[in-house]
C-alpha cells in the first residue's frame, strides 16, 4: 500500500486555510475523489502547509481522500494507473501539486485468505491476499472493500528508488518499509 508519512515531524495540510473543492472532485460520494467532477469547480484548488520545507514534501495526508501527489510523485505512478485514477490539479504553496481522484477499482481480493478485521456490522482488513490472475502485471490500483492504493512489487520498488519525501510502502502482508529501512527482496 502506498500510505503518507506520518510522524510527528511530518508537515501537514491545513485544512482551514487551503481551498480545495472536495464536495465538487467527488459528486455523490463520501470518500472525496472518488466520483465525478462538478462542471462548476475552480480551477484554482489551493492546499496550504506551514512548514519551511512543505514543498520538499510529495505526499501528503488528507482525512477522507487520497492526498496530495507532488508532481514527481504524479510523475513517478501515471503510467502504472491503468485507467484507476486520474490527477486533479492543485497547487501547494504555490508549486504544483496533484490530487488522486479514483476512476476505477479491481475486484481482486482474496477474501478467504485475507485477514478480516470486524469493527461493529462493518468489515475491514488487516493483511491483504489478492487473486494474482486479476491484478496488473504492473500497476497501481484499488479495491472495493479498502480505499486504499496499492501497487505491485515492481512499481513499489521504482517508487522506493526515487526516494521521495512523506510516502511509506506498506507491505500488504504486515510489514511497513520505507526507503530509509528497506531490505531490497528480489522475490518482493
Amino acid at each position: 500500500m502506498l500510505i503518507p508519512a506520518d510522524s510527528d515531524s511530518t508537515p501537514a495540510i491545513d485544512e482551514e486555510k487551503s481551498q480545495i473543492e472536495w464536495d465538487k472532485l467527488n459528486t455523490n460520494y463520501w470518500f472525496y475523489g472518488s466520483g465525478p467532477v462538478s462542471s462548476d469547480i475552480s480551477p484554482n484548488q489551493i492546499a496550504v502547509v506551514n512548514h519551511p520545507d512543505a514543498t520538499n514534501w510529495d505526499f501528503y495526508f488528507i482525512s477522507n481522500a487520497w492526498g496530495i501527489f507532488s508532481e514527481k510523485l504524479t510523475e513517478v505512478v501515471r503510467p502504472y494507473c491503468n485507467g484507476m485514477f486520474d490527477f486533479w490539479p492543485c497547487t501547494l504553496n504555490g508549486v504544483k501539486y496533484f490530487i488522486p481522484r479514483k476512476i476505477g477499482e479491481i475486484n481482486c481480493l482474496d477474501k478467504q485468505l485475507s485477514q478480516e478485521v470486524r469493527y461493529g456490522e462493518n468489515v475491514g482488513y488487516s493483511s491483504f491476499v489478492f487473486l494474482e490472475d486479476k491484478l496488473p502485471e504492473s500497476g497501481i490500483f484499488t479495491i472495493p472493500e479498502e480505499d486504499m492504493i496499492f501497487a505491485t512489487a515492481d512499481v513499489a520498488r521504482h517508487i522506493l528508488a526515487d526516494k521521495l519525501n512523506g510516502i511509506e510502502i506498506y507491505n500488504a502482508a504486515g510489514n511497513r518499509k520505507t526507503y530509509e529501512n528497506i531490505d531490497w527482496d528480489p522475490a518482493w
